[in-house]
């Protein structure tokens, strides 16, 4: 099962229809993810997508650390922390 039925097969439904009618809107002036940290979370997803979860959460939970406290880049640690919930806490 792809990690991207997570969210249709789940109570995230309004929130994900919600984030995708109103993110061109709040994004069009927003930081981009650097290169390094695009890759390396596009590598966990596809890790999750063969379900290789706990594979996922070791790469991310890297890139996290990687990062230091405080993390320079806030933008890069949130969507890695919001990918590790997802590899961690799926429910298959």
């Amino acid at each position: 099962m792809s990690a991207k039925s997570l969210f249709f097969r789940s109570g995230l439904r309004i929130p994900v229809a919600l984030s995708v009618l109103f993110l061109p809107a709040i994004a069009t002036n927003a930081p981009k993810l650097t290169k390094i940290c695009g890759a390396q979370n596009r590598q966990a997803m596809r890790l999750m997508d063969e379900g290789r979860d706990s594979a996922a959460a070791a790469l991310l939970s890297k890139t996290i650390r990687e990062l230091g406290e405080p993390a320079g880049d806030t933008l890069c640690k949130g969507i890695s922390l919001i990918n590790l919930a997802i590899a961690k806490y799926r429910p298959w």
